[in-house]
């Protein structure tokens, strides 16, 4: 019941109000619209970040392991949405890069050994030692691949239909190109997100990514700010990435803190399909 109020106040405040559907579209991509030079450029900008991050190694690898914590700020937004029994625990994520299969696995306190997972979109959990248990959870259909597409940011978003050069901002004299992204059209849908990609100028390392989250409510929307990039296998990947209302805001919602990151140390893909005919639609 608890919870049930606090997700109720989460919704009330969101991490920005911003009306019936928060919209991320820039003055240049309202006034704009998908007009030619603009998409050109944001598409260029768009593969450069991506190569810039590691583009061609990454789409070399088969698989990826992150262990890392996921560590929330405290809060009313904390008891709503962490979906976590405690905070900062050690976990490690294993997925197959270019689906959405994967597995969570908790390292440590009560839940060790704790398997959350998702094969063509079916929900299980597997208690430690034992077997795969499936049943539609949302909860874990929303957080495994939300966490994975974080992870894979870079490159994940370079499927996005609608790509637009929407501007240049700065924050703490840093400049940033900013790329509008999403699907089906520019202004906001129901249940399509949009993104807002702000790439250093100098690195062309995505420094913040600013998002909606129709899954949860339309006008929800937040920002994640990558930092402390290290390259692990000719990829940059972030070791640091902080949740928050906009980019450059010092109060943070929660942050994943990476302890490692590999590729293609999966040797039997097998694990990510305890039932391997078994597929429900997204």
């Amino acid at each position: 019941m608890f919870r049930l109020i606090y997700l109720g106040l989460l919704l009330l405040t969101g991490l920005t109000f911003g009306g019936c559907l928060s919209d991320l579209r820039t003055e240049i991509v309202e006034k704009e619209d998908m007009e030619v030079q603009q998409v050109e450029k944001g598409r260029r900008l768009l593969q450069e970040m991506a190569a810039a991050h590691g583009w061609d190694a990454y789409r070399s690898f088969e698989s990826a392991r992150v262990v890392f914590r996921d560590e929330w700020g405290g809060g009313v937004k904390q008891m709503a949405a962490m979906p976590w029994k405690k905070n900062a625990e050690l976990m490690e994520l294993s997925y197959l890069i270019g689906t959405a299969d994967s597995r969570l696995t908790f390292l440590e306190g009560k839940q060790e050994g704790e398997v959350w997972g998702i094969q063509h979109w079916a929900t299980y959990t597997e208690e430690a030692g034992g077997t795969a248990q499936f049943k539609q959870q949302k909860k874990l259909k929303f957080w495994l691949p939300t966490i994975q597409y974080f992870m894979e940011m870079p490159f994940a978003i370079q499927s996005a239909a609608l790509v637009q050069y929407a501007g240049e901002t700065s924050v703490n004299d840093t400049t940033y190109d900013l790329v509008f992204c999403s699907w089906g059209q520019t202004a906001p849908q129901k249940k399509i997100d949009q993104y807002l990609l702000w790439i250093n100028q100098e690195t062309k390392l995505l420094d913040y990514a600013q998002y909606s989250i129709r899954d949860l409510a339309g006008f929800l929307k937040g920002a994640m700010h990558f930092e402390d990039y290290r390259t692990i296998g000719g990829v940059q990947v972030s070791f640091k990435q902080t949740a928050s209302s906009m980019p450059g805001d010092k109060k943070y919602l929660h942050r994943y803190l990476l302890d490692s990151c590999t590729f293609n140390d999966i040797t039997n893909q097998a694990i990510f399909y305890p039932r391997p005919d078994f597929k429900l639609e997204k």
